[in-house]
């Protein structure tokens, strides 16, 4: 993997983990996604538990990128 795609792709997920903690204060459960979805796909809403797992999951996968 190219050093400089690694370092994109680490601040994409910290970025986003950070504006998923900022919706799941203010909103509680959240739909949390990963990938693009379609037009009659419908998602679940994670319970703050479970969110607050997949923000720690993204965070970690940053680091592993070592970026």
């Amino acid at each position: 993997m190219d050093a400089a795609f690694a370092r994109v792709e680490a601040e994409a997920r910290v970025m986003r983990a950070f504006y998923y903690t900022i919706a799941w204060k203010f909103y509680g459960n959240i739909p949390y996604f990963t990938n693009v979805l379609g037009a009659t796909e419908r998602i679940e809403q994670f319970s703050a538990d479970d969110a607050y797992e997949k923000i720690v999951e993204d965070l970690e996968g940053a680091i592993a990128l070592n970026a």
